[in-house]
């Protein structure tokens, strides 16, 4: 072994083993690496197995290699050939196929990314054909027309990677289909600063109105009004246009007018242009509840529908809750404000003093005034005697008109007209009630304005 010729030859031999030894320890990982790999394809392919069945793998550093939806049956594989250990830019998808009815839902259960485990990331959802089926942000699909449409769902880490899994979705025709669909509204008046009025819609079959999917709304001229998603209308400029909602096939209208003329004059009275009717439904105040009843009124006039008052009350009136803003000031700027608020459409909430109020004021002659009931004939002037009472009393009152020879320069009082909570129909038909000079409550923020 001293000869360095041997001694050189047994160097070689041993590098030699060292450098076969590295080769087949290489080989040996890199099978390792395959197995590993088949394996984050065979999980995004088998979602559809129970969670202790499938394998999870713990390295979070594995990048991303595929991402599956669960729910719905595999229709096709994962090429595990194009999946990448160094890579997050290469995503591979598997393929899933899912039927619905018409009108019925079916939810996309889960989304799994594999290599992911430990990286945040949000997941977007989008169908290729809106007519046939829509999504939403939780993966709900709904059934629209007969047919097959792509949803897609895509996960997008915090760096902006991506992968995206397929689901082919195939609508079946309903059994019996819809019949019709209906709107809550026929016809809507819609005045400039209100909020505008909300749509909903109804279906015959009665049993798919829980599965239908939501209406498409438009409108036929958006120079006139628009809607949004949810039905909610809004006026743009005076005239009149029609919103349509589309379910499918089916479609149904609500004729919309936006006023141009504020006030309309009825028997000497310039008054507020609102649906009487619905003033009517909601009928007059229960006991306590002035403020509450006087803000429905306005609401309503302002909104075109119906205002419920839900969330308004509480222990007197929340203000805010219906829009409405304090308004004080002395007398004359009062009356100033009120004026001005009715020409531009908007009713004024009013707060009045009956006989002995709080700091002390009373009101000497309030005995009698005069009410305009509407009848079939139109409008006729009758006189109200009031209630006399010696306690302290507040009253609300919502004002929708005034005096067509009111001089704007010199108002009064007896100028305005409101419907009072206490006396505003019959059931049928409406009475607007002449004010007293005297009662506006000045000294305790009388107005509420819309904000």
């Amino acid at each position: 072994m001293s000869n360095p010729d041997q001694q050189a030859a047994w160097r070689s031999r041993a590098a030699y083993v060292r450098s076969t030894m590295h080769a087949m320890r290489y080989r040996v990982f890199a099978a390792a690496g395959v197995i590993v790999v088949a394996a984050v394809a065979f999980q995004a392919v088998n979602r559809c197995l129970p969670n202790e069945t499938a394998e999870v793998l713990a390295d979070s550093s594995v990048p991303l290699s595929a991402v599956a939806l669960s729910g719905c049956d595999v229709s096709g594989g994962v090429d595990a050939q194009a999946l990448s250990a160094k890579t997050k830019t290469t995503a591979v998808c598997a393929n899933y196929t899912v039927s619905v009815d018409m009108y019925r839902t079916t939810q996309l259960q889960s989304f799994a990314v594999q290599g992911w485990q430990a990286v945040p990331y949000t997941v977007s959802y989008a169908s290729s054909d809106d007519a046939i089926c829509t999504v939403d942000n939780a993966g709900l699909v709904s059934g629209v027309n007969a047919g097959s449409a792509i949803v897609t769902a895509t996960a997008t880490d915090a760096d902006g990677n991506t992968a995206s899994a397929a689901c082919t979705v195939c609508v079946n025709s309903a059994l019996p289909p819809l019949e019709s669909i209906t709107l809550n509204r026929q016809s809507v008046k819609l005045r400039m600063g209100g909020t505008g009025s909300n749509l909903s819609v109804s279906c015959a079959p009665e049993e798919y109105q829980a599965s239908m999917p939501a209406a498409a709304f438009s409108s036929s001229d958006e120079s006139i009004c628009t809607v949004d998603e949810t039905g909610h209308i809004t006026a743009v400029a005076a005239g009149e246009a029609t919103v349509t909602a589309a379910v499918g096939s089916l479609t149904a209208d609500c004729a919309v007018t936006v006023l141009d003329t504020q006030t309309v004059n009825e028997g000497g009275i310039n008054l507020l242009n609102f649906d009487h009717s619905m003033i009517a439904a909601i009928g007059n105040q229960t006991s306590g509840k002035c403020s509450w009843y006087a803000l429905r009124y306005a609401r309503t006039i302002l909104d075109g529908q119906i205002c419920s008052g839900a969330g308004m009350w509480g222990n007197g009136v929340i203000w805010s809750a219906g829009g409405y803003t304090d308004y004080s000031s002395d007398l004359s700027s009062c009356l100033s404000e009120m004026y001005n608020e009715l020409n531009a459409g908007r009713p004024v909430i009013v707060h009045l003093q009956n006989t002995y109020v709080g700091d002390g004021g009373k009101h000497a002659n309030r005995t009698s005034t005069y009410e305009y009931w509407e009848g079939s004939s139109g409008w006729s002037q009758v006189n109200y005697p009031h209630i006399a009472t010696s306690a302290y009393y507040g009253h609300w009152v919502c004002v929708v008109g005034y005096r067509a020879d009111a001089d704007p320069a010199n108002l009064q009082e007896s100028d305005f007209y409101a419907l009072d909570p206490a006396r505003c129909t019959d059931g049928s038909s409406i009475a607007v009630t002449n004010l007293l000079n005297g009662t506006i409550w000045v000294g305790n923020s009388p107005l509420k304005i819309a904000g």
